[in-house]
């Protein structure tokens, strides 16, 4: 939350290149200090023949081909994940080019990390109470007001303040609501299979999404056309989680229960 304004200051009063020395910085002395010392995997019993047998895992297009509703799940992420990330990717410039000042600017892109860790805890408390695919579904249509917002042209700072808000409360719930309604229509036995699936998904929309704002920015001189394609994303996005249906009644606690009728292409004919 507090990064961006540091780094703004030091890229403007030491150069760009110090920016990169004090993100190398955190990373070396942080991040990596974390995952040495605090990291650590919890004992495992060695599993039997029979649990060895029943984890085996098919591949990704068998799965598919036992449940659309996968599917489902990674076009719904990809199309929502990749306005989202394309937004926050060049939030100072949008921002600036919306008549915001720079310093202002980069204020902000604490502010949508800020709204990233409420979004995050926010989608957890909700999905507990309510139907996933509709939390799914209230935060897309947020980032969607977020872009008709920035369409404006010149925009205050009111207005600045709400589009952040919305679009980094959507950036902190759609991979915790992905990953819980992962475990939610297909409970954990290819928890890992499904799950990285849609992490993929994700993350190669992301990547378009990112790449897609840079060129029409380029040939259009302007964000309006970006935005005008991330609020069409946006719309399918909540209508493919919507599209996803009950919960499925074979689904019991943190296991999937095997029937005939949902069983996967391996497991299928057997009984569990």
């Amino acid at each position: 939350m507090v990064l961006p304004t540091i780094l703004f200051w030091l890229i403007a009063n030491q150069g760009w290149r110090s920016g990169f020395v004090l993100l190398a910085a955190l990373a070396l002395l942080v991040g990596l200090p974390a995952c040495i010392l605090a990291i650590r995997d919890l004992p495992r019993a060695p599993p039997t023949t029979m649990n060895a047998v029943e984890h085996a895992s098919p591949s990704f297009w068998a799965l598919l081909r036992s449940n659309h509703r996968i599917l489902l799940l990674c076009l719904a992420t990809a199309f929502g994940n990749a306005p989202i990330v394309a937004i926050a990717s060049q939030f100072q410039p949008l921002m600036i080019d919306l008549g915001i000042d720079a310093a202002k600017a980069a204020g902000l892109i604490g502010l949508l990390a800020g709204s990233v860790l409420v979004g995050t805890v926010v989608a957890g408390a909700l999905v507990d109470r309510i139907w996933g695919p509709i939390v799914a579904f209230l935060f897309s249509v947020g980032p969607l007001i977020g872009c008709v917002i920035l369409l404006q042209g010149q925009i205050d700072m009111t207005m600045a303040i709400t589009a952040t808000i919305l679009v980094g409360l959507a950036q902190g719930a759609e991979i915790d609501i992905i990953a819980y309604l992962s475990a939610r229509y297909f409970g954990l036995r290819h928890y890992s299979t499904i799950y990285g699936c849609t992490i993929m998904a994700a993350v190669l929309a992301a990547v378009a999404g990112q790449v897609t704002i840079g060129v029409l920015y380029d040939r259009t001189g302007g964000y309006e056309s970006a935005l005008y394609l991330f609020i069409g994303c946006l719309v399918i996005s909540a209508i493919l989680f919507l599209s996803l249906g009950r919960y499925p009644a074979d689904t019991i606690g943190d296991r999937t229960v095997i029937t005939p009728a949902t069983a996967d292409p391996i497991q299928r004919g057997r009984a569990h």
